[in-house]
C-alpha cells in the first residue's frame, strides 16, 4: 500500500474525528458551566425521588427495588435513579455536582451520533455548519436546568433512547446487532420519563408506512412490530397521574394552543408565524419521503421523519400536561425542542444531498430556505442563551444563600437558619425532616458537611476560634477586612497584637476514609517561615506544604490527598510580619474530587477541541485547494 493510499484512508476518518471532538468540546463547555454555576447540594424533588425513595432506604438496607420503580409525579425514572445510586455508592456521599459531570456524558453522546448520522447524507459543505450547530444547542446555557440538576438526566435519557430506537429498530434487519441496540433503546425508554413509550409508537408508524409501500417484507418487520408494540402496550398501561398535577393542565383550547405554538417557534423570537419557518425543513422533507416511487427506500430520510414525528408528539404531550397559562417552555423542557431544531437542520441536510437530481431553479427555493432558517434560528439563539445565562445567575445566587443556610443548620442544628425561603426545598416545615434523617445527614456533600473533630496536639502562638453569630466588631484572630468562618472553628496566628505573634501548631491524629480532605486557609505569607503542612501521622513524611497567601483576603480553598491511616495539621509562623488562620478540614470523596477536576479543566478541554475541530475543518478544505496533488487523488470522485 503506498502512502497517498494511506493518507486517502486516514483522511476519510476526519468526520469521525470531528465527532468525536464534538463530544469533547461539549463535554468541556458543560463542565465549566458545571463548575461555575452548580452546587454539590442536592435539590428540590431530589430530596424525595433520591433521598426518601431511594439513597434512604439504600443506607437503612430496606427493600430498594419498589422504590426504584415507584413513580415520581407522573414519571417513572428508573434510569436516573440508578445512575445516581450508583455514583452515590461509590462516592460514599450524596453529590449533585458528581451527577451533573456524569450527566454531560448523554448529550455529548447524543451531539456525536447526530453528526455522524448527519454524515451518511449530508454534503460536506453543510457538515461544518451542523457541528457549530450542535455545539451552540448543547454547549451553551439554554436547558441550563438540566446542565446544572443531576436529577434532570431523564430529559436527556429519554432524547437519546427514542433516538436509538427510530434510528435502529424502524430501518435494521431483525437480529441484526443495530436491531438489537434499537429494541434495548424502545425498552429502557420506558424508565426514562413517562413519555418514553412514545418512541415505540413512532417507530410502529414508520413500520406501517414502510409495509403499506412494501419496502420491507411482513418476515422482516413482525420482530420490530412486536417489540414496539409490546414497550408502547407496557408504557400506556403503566401510566400514572397524579392530582395535584391537575392545576398544571391545559384546561382551555387556547391554553394548549399557545403552549404549542411557543414551543414550535423556538428557538426563533416569540412570534406565532415563525413556527411554520422553523418547521418548514422537516415538513419540505416529510413531503419529499412521502412522494417517493414504491420500491425506492430511504432509510435516512425515514429516521428523520421519525425524529421530527416524535418531538412533535412530545410538543403535544407538554402542551396538555404543562400548558396552563399558555407560557413558554421552562428551560428544563428545552433539549427536546434543541433536538428538533437539530431534526430540521438535519431534514436541511438531507434535503441539499439530492442536489445532483435537482435543477438551478429547484435549488434557487432551497438555497432560499436554508438561508432564512439559519438566519432567524442564529437570532433566535443569541437570545435565548443571553437569556439563559441570566437565569443561570440568578439560580446560582439563590443556590449559594441555600448551601450556606443547609451548612450553618447541620453546624448548629438552630432551625432558625432554615425558616426561610433560601433553602433546597420549596418550604421548611417539609424540607426539616428530610434533612433530619440521619442515613441521609450521613451522605451530605463536602460544601454543607461538618469538619473533621481536630484537637491540638500541642501548639504555641495560635489561637482557635469558633463564632456562633456574626460579631458586631472583627474577632482578635483576624485582622479587619478578613471574614470569619461562621458556625465551625479555626486556628490564628494572628491576636491582638496583631501578625507578631509567632509559633508553632500540631494536631493530632485524623483519619478519613475518602481520600481527599477540603480546608480553608488565609492569612499574609511575609518574607518566610508562614505555612501549613499535612503530613502522614504513621510514618511523618510531608504530605502537603500550603503556603500563607500572599496578600490577605478571602479565605481559599485547598485540596489534598491524604492516607486512610491518618494525618495531622502542622502550622508554623516564624514571621514577626506574617500570619496564618486555617480551617478544620472537610472529607472530600474521591469522585467529588475527580469532579471537582472536570469542572476546572472545562474550559480548557473545549478550546482545545475547538482549535481541533478548526483544524480538522482546514484539512478537509485541502483538496479542493489541491486537486492535483497525488495525495488528494485517491479522494477524487
Amino acid at each position: 500500500m503506498n502512502s497517498s493510499v494511506r493518507f486517502a484512508r486516514l483522511f476519510r476518518l476526519i468526520p469521525l474525528a470531528a465527532g468525536i471532538l464534538l463530544a469533547v468540546f461539549l463535554l468541556g463547555m458543560r463542565w465549566d458551566y458545571i463548575g461555575r454555576f452548580a452546587s454539590d447540594l442536592p435539590v428540590w424533588d431530589q430530596w424525595d425521588a433520591e433521598g426518601l425513595h431511594l439513597l434512604a432506604p439504600w443506607k437503612e438496607h430496606r427493600p430498594l427495588w419498589p422504590e426504584i420503580f415507584q413513580a415520581h409525579n407522573e414519571h417513572r425514572v428508573v434510569l436516573t435513579k440508578l445512575v445516581n445510586l450508583a455514583l452515590t455508592a461509590a462516592n460514599g456521599c450524596w453529590d449533585q455536582r458528581v451527577e451533573s459531570v456524569f450527566n454531560s456524558l448523554l448529550p455529548a453522546v447524543i451531539a456525536a451520533g447526530l453528526f455522524l448520522h448527519s454524515r451518511r447524507f449530508c454534503p460536506p459543505f453543510l457538515l461544518p455548519l451542523l457541528w457549530l450547530l450542535l455545539a451552540v444547542g448543547w454547549g451553551s446555557p439554554l436547558a441550563w436546568e438540566n446542565m446544572v440538576s443531576g436529577f434532570h438526566s431523564q430529559q436527556l435519557f429519554l432524547i437519546g433512547l427514542s433516538y436509538g430506537a427510530i434510528a435502529c429498530l424502524a430501518t435494521a434487519r431483525p437480529w441484526t446487532t443495530p436491531w438489537w441496540l434499537g429494541a434495548a433503546c424502545a425498552v429502557l425508554a420506558l424508565g426514562s420519563m413517562a413519555s418514553g413509550f412514545l418512541a415505540a409508537f413512532v417507530v410502529l408508524g414508520l413500520l406501517g408506512w414502510q409495509l403499506w409501500r412494501r419496502d420491507i417484507s411482513w418476515r422482516d418487520a413482525l420482530p420490530a412490530l412486536a417489540v414496539a408494540l409490546v414497550v408502547f402496550l407496557v408504557g400506556a398501561a403503566t401510566r400514572v397521574t397524579v392530582d395535584y398535577h391537575e392545576g398544571f393542565k391545559a384546561h382551555t383550547v387556547s391554553d394548549f394552543l399557545l403552549t404549542l405554538f411557543h414551543s414550535l417557534q423556538w428557538p426563533a423570537p416569540r412570534i406565532m408565524g415563525l413556527a411554520a419557518l422553523v418547521w418548514a425543513p422537516w415538513v419540505w422533507l416529510v413531503v419529499a419521503v412521502l412522494r417517493r416511487p414504491r420500491g425506492t427506500p430511504d432509510t435516512n430520510g425515514l429516521v428523520l421523519l421519525g425524529m421530527g414525528g416524535w418531538v412533535l408528539l412530545q410538543l403535544l404531550a407538554t402542551a396538555y400536561v404543562r400548558g396552563n397559562g399558555g407560557l413558554p417552555p421552562p428551560a428544563r423542557y428545552l433539549d427536546t425542542l434543541v433536538f428538533g431544531m437539530m431534526s430540521n437542520a438535519l431534514a436541511l441536510g438531507w434535503l441539499f444531498s439530492r442536489r445532483p437530481a435537482l435543477t438551478r431553479r429547484q435549488m434557487l427555493p432551497l438555497a432560499s430556505l436554508a438561508a432564512l432558517w439559519l438566519g432567524v434560528i442564529a437570532w433566535g439563539l443569541g437570545h435565548h442563551i443571553h437569556q439563559g445565562w441570566l437565569e443561570m445567575n440568578h439560580a446560582a445566587t439563590d443556590d449559594a444563600a441555600a448551601r450556606a443556610n443547609t451548612r450553618a443548620y447541620l453546624l448548629t442544628n438552630d432551625t432558625h437558619h432554615l425558616e426561610t425561603s433560601a433553602i433546597p426545598y420549596p418550604d421548611f416545615a417539609s424540607f426539616l425532616p428530610r434533612i433530619n434523617q440521619p442515613s441521609l445527614r450521613a451522605l451530605m456533600p463536602a460544601s454543607v458537611r461538618p469538619p473533621l473533630e481536630m484537637t491540638t496536639a500541642s501548639g504555641l502562638g495560635f489561637i482557635r476560634e469558633k463564632i456562633m453569630r456574626p460579631p458586631a466588631a472583627p474577632t482578635a484572630a483576624l485582622p479587619a477586612g478578613t471574614a470569619p468562618l461562621m458556625f465551625e472553628p479555626f486556628w490564628s496566628s494572628w491576636n491582638e497584637n496583631g501578625p507578631r505573634n509567632t509559633g508553632e501548631w500540631n494536631s493530632r491524629p485524623l483519619w478519613t476514609s475518602a481520600g481527599w480532605i477540603e480546608l480553608r486557609i488565609t492569612g499574609a505569607g511575609g518574607p518566610s517561615g508562614v505555612a501549613l503542612e499535612i503530613r502522614d501521622s504513621r510514618m511523618g513524611y510531608v504530605l502537603a506544604v500550603i503556603p500563607a497567601p500572599a496578600q490577605p483576603g478571602a479565605w481559599e480553598k485547598v485540596h489534598v490527598r491524604v492516607p486512610n491511616h491518618g494525618f495531622v495539621l502542622a502550622a508554623v509562623d516564624q514571621s514577626a510580619t506574617g500570619w496564618l488562620a486555617f480551617s478544620a478540614p472537610v472529607e472530600v470523596p474521591a469522585l467529588s474530587y475527580l469532579a471537582l477536576c472536570a469542572t476546572w479543566a472545562g474550559s480548557s478541554l473545549a478550546r482545545l477541541a475547538a482549535g481541533g475541530a478548526l483544524l480538522l475543518a482546514g484539512l478537509a478544505l485541502l483538496p479542493r485547494i489541491l486537486p492535483s496533488a497525488p495525495a488528494f487523488r485517491k479522494l477524487q470522485p
